[in-house]
């Protein structure tokens, strides 16, 4: 993304490289066409309201149900501002923005009802973690230029469009069908009945893309329409009969109608689901299909394939943003592959039969023959195209999401097939049928049997064995497997290599080289090869070491784990997740980690999924040694249940922590202990937990202090045999009580790093405390613009005045500290491990509520 002062600049440039250098020119011209785009849009909103806002509103989607609340996407229709919001927004116009909105405890809502609604925007800033859901991007790429809760709100009007009335209509017919949810879902893209356990099983196999309707579904359907206008046109004799006497050419106006209706078909589908952004995309790319084929102009596959892509991203940037643009267009690539490979074309399969064998075996034996050798073309070619698309879009599942379902693999091998044969089009010639029939169900009553008991029964039959397939696949253990980013790294290096293998003509090319260069004999072979084989053998040789070394690190901390020490020769991390307003802090060895600390939770909502738990995946961490639980509050222990679900044999440190989690009783692999004071020695790591004297009723001044003493001297940090050590100090919620009891009883609190109490808030970090502490550096535990205000401006002016820096998880998101022989280094999520333009801080208005 260029500043914006840079863009005007990056436009020359491009110009004048356009004829020297093409190839940078296009990506100088990409890029300023991103940047024009992204600051012509309204994600940071300048003359937002800062107080409640009316808005009538159109409801667009309906996005998920958690308990008693709902989340819904709306676009603007009017936006009636009161004096005071006409004076802070000035000429600001909402007309057609779209937003993510909450409500609580709401009335019956539907997709295209008129909602004026009374709502405060917040920015669509959000939690960032290494491994986490990157809401912001998801944002941006759906098009949300803000989100916020509703207050209160009424119907102003509601025309249900012809497909809401389609999709009410054939819901009652399907209430008796077993599998109707995933019907509706294929028919109309409403997937508002399928169940969180179904959803976890499609998940977990891999499989929710064939109810996601998208490329697959459209191409089903285009393919259909095309081949049985084409049928009818070419084959039928009235067909026929129309065309001569038209004396119209048959093949050009067949291809020609075939096209059309096929086009017209996709269109009515992506119309029936709603037009969903992956269906939107798909449909494009259709159309830009048949716009090449009815223009005549003759281009291969791959170039129209680059010709839709350069369309799509030229009307929507964004696009590239979502992990289904990329998944689309890798899986047509593996597809055109496979049929631009000879070994796969149907001259391969098709019969010569001598004149006089013809004689003797008859047309009708002549005619099997073919169809025989034209099915096994078939099949071969749809198994050469399916086994491909599994292990590649496998491969591409692990680098966007850093998981691999090995479900997935060998369970769309078979599923695909069956929908894209079986499934779809036997659904949709049902769904035909129906809209066929419809207007005449007042007429004949038999009708309504007729659709309540036999027209689905079909479909119904078909999804049966996929829907048996995905109980059977849970079953199975370690249904998903997280992949932690050192092992996604490597795997993209070993994927670039195996693309230049391609390139190059294959592995069997490769094969060659390497075998010339060990067994060749002489070195004058060695000299004689081409610079460039030898030059591209290097690059795949060397893009294949991450993957190896990767390997042999994994297979030496296994044995690491079975010696007396696990952490030999591992270096400490500490991690600072952003889980909002909350806490949750992973000191990490290796693959073993101390988490302190588990955020909040909310009904199903908890950050311990949303935010720790791919963390530890993503760091493949694989043993959680202790949790310790600061104090009771729900923004520190909130996620103590979803943590000890996946590590049920860590040791719980924490007071109460039973009356608060009862479900952990479930568990007798855990230990639990009090907070009471104590050292634990944790490899590198000793952990002191410090008395609490005062004993407090106070929730915030239980909190259970811990002191880190983090050993520079292990682990090859130090080579000259010194000791050094960096005390870290985390303090849950104390408040000024609790600080001057600790230096009443004249604790060692004296640290390097210091968590502030209490998010920052002013009831805590006393002069006298941050005196006594003399941290170098303060960590602010706070959501971004949290409703409290956190961190108050006096307490960030208390450390500040000291000189002591001052960061904070809501603007920073995670921060990382890395301790090496010289101290310390820290990173922030946004400013270093992810610094895209999109993880940028996207700032408007200030909610405070008192404390």
């Amino acid at each position: 993304m260029l500043p914006n002062w840079w863009i005007p600049i990056g436009l020359i440039l491009a110009l004048i490289l356009l004829a020297k250098a093409p190839l940078f020119s296009g990506a100088l011209l990409a890029t300023f066409w991103m940047s024009v785009y992204f600051y012509t849009s309204t994600f940071q909103l300048n003359d937002i309201p800062t107080s409640n806002t009316l808005f009538t509103v159109k409801i667009i989607s309906l996005v998920s149900v958690n308990r008693d609340w709902i989340s819904i996407d709306v676009e603007v229709t009017e936006s009636k501002l009161n004096k005071v919001n006409v004076e802070q927004t000035r000429d600001a116009d909402f007309i057609g923005d779209k937003f993510r909105l909450s409500w609580q405890q709401p009335p019956q809502v539907k997709v295209g009802q008129i909602w004026q609604i009374e709502t405060k925007l917040k920015p669509i800033t959000s939690i960032m973690n290494q491994g986490g859901f990157n809401q912001q991007r998801y944002y941006i790429n759906r098009h949300i230029q803000a989100k916020g809760r509703i207050k209160r709100g009424h119907l102003v009007d509601y025309q249900p469009t012809l497909r809401q009335l389609w999709l009410n209509q054939f819901t009652s017919y399907l209430a008796d069908f077993q599998n109707k949810a995933i019907i509706l879902a294929l028919m109309f893209g409403d997937k508002s009945l399928i169940s969180p356990e179904r959803w976890q099983q499609l998940r977990q196999t891999g499989t929710g893309h064939l109810i996601a309707i998208s490329g697959l579904h459209l191409s089903v359907i285009f393919g259909l329409f095309y081949w049985t206008t084409q049928f009818i046109l070419l084959k039928a004799r009235w067909s026929l009969c129309l065309l001569r006497t038209l004396n119209v050419h048959q093949g050009r106006l067949g291809h020609w109608v075939a096209l059309c209706c096929a086009i017209s078909a996709a269109w009515f589908y992506a119309y029936l689901s709603g037009y969903a952004v992956s269906t939107q995309r798909a449909l494009f790319m259709l159309l830009i299909w048949g716009a090449f084929s009815l223009l005549k102009h003759h281009h291969s596959a791959w170039q129209k394939l680059v010709y839709a892509m350069f369309l799509v991203l030229l009307v929507d940037p964004f696009a590239m943003l979502s992990g289904g643009f990329w998944l689309s267009f890798i899986a047509l690539m593996i597809i055109f592959s496979v049929i631009d490979n000879a070994e796969f074309k149907t001259t391969k399969h098709l019969v010569t039969v001598p004149p006089h064998a013809s004689h003797r075996l008859g047309s009708s034996s002549t005619k099997w023959l073919q169809v025989k050798a034209n099915l096994i073309n078939f099949i071969s070619s749809l198994w050469a195209v399916q086994w491909r698309l599994s292990l590649g879009l496998g491969l591409l599942q692990i680098v966007l999401f850093g998981t691999l379902s090995l479900n997935s693999i060998w369970i769309n091998l078979f599923a695909v097939p069956w929908f894209s044969v079986l499934v779809i089009p036997v659904t949709m010639m049902c769904l035909i049928i129906g809209l066929l029939l419809s207007p005449f169900l007042g007429w004949f009553s038999a009708l309504s049997l007729f659709y309540s008991k036999w027209l689905f029964n079909l479909p119904d039959q078909l999804l049966s064995p996929f829907v048996e397939l995905l109980s059977l696949a849970e079953q199975f253990t370690s249904p998903i497997l997280p992949i932690s980013e050192a092992w996604v790294l490597a795997i993209m290096y070993s994927l670039f290599s195996v693309v230049l293998i391609q390139l190059a003509g294959g592995f069997s090319t490769l094969f060659k080289q390497v075998y010339r260069l060990l067994f060749g004999g002489r070195y004058s072979n060695f000299a004689n090869e081409n610079t460039y084989d030898l030059a591209r053998l290097a690059a795949v040789v060397l893009l294949n070491i991450p993957l190896m070394l990767q390997a042999t690190f994994y297979v030496t901390n296994s044995f690491a784990d079975e010696l007396a020490s696990p952490f030999y020769a591992t270096t400490v991390e500490l991690h600072v997740l952003d889980v909002a307003q909350g806490s949750a802090i992973v000191i990490q060895q290796g693959q073993h980690a101390i988490l302190y600390d588990t955020g909040a939770a909310f009904g199903d909502f908890s950050y311990a999924k949303r935010a720790i738990l791919p963390f530890l995946d993503a760091k493949g961490i694989q043993q959680l040694d202790y949790l310790i639980v600061s104090h009771l509050d729900n923004d520190h222990s909130g996620g103590v249940k979803d943590i000890v679900e996946r590590f049920n044999t860590t040791h719980i440190i924490s007071d109460g922590i039973l009356g608060k989690t009862p479900e952990l009783r479930n568990y007798p692999q855990l230990t639990i202990s009090p907070c009471t004071a104590g050292t634990i020695s944790w490899g590198n790591v000793t952990v002191t937990v410090l008395n609490d004297n005062l004993q407090s009723d106070k929730s915030n001044n239980q909190s259970c202090v811990v002191k880190l003493a983090i050993n520079h001297t292990y682990s090859g940090m130090i080579t000259t045999g010194q000791s050094k050590q960096t005390d870290i100090l985390l303090t849950g919620d104390i408040e000024s009580e609790r600080e001057f009891n600790l230096l009443e009883h004249a604790q060692k609190i004296t640290a390097d790093i210091v968590f502030v109490p209490h998010h920052g808030s002013k009831t805590s970090s006393t002069e006298a405390f941050i005196a006594a502490v003399n941290p170098r550096l303060a960590i602010i535990n706070a959501g971004f613009e949290n409703r409290y205000g956190f961190p108050k401006k006096q307490v960030l002016d208390r450390y500040q005045a000291k000189g002591i820096t001052c960061l904070t998880t809501g603007e920073l998101g995670q921060l990382s500290i890395k301790f090496n022989q010289d101290g310390y280094h820290v990173s922030s999520y946004r400013r270093d491990l992810a610094p895209f333009w999109y993880n940028r801080l996207f700032r408007f208005g200030e909610i405070v509520k008192a404390e």
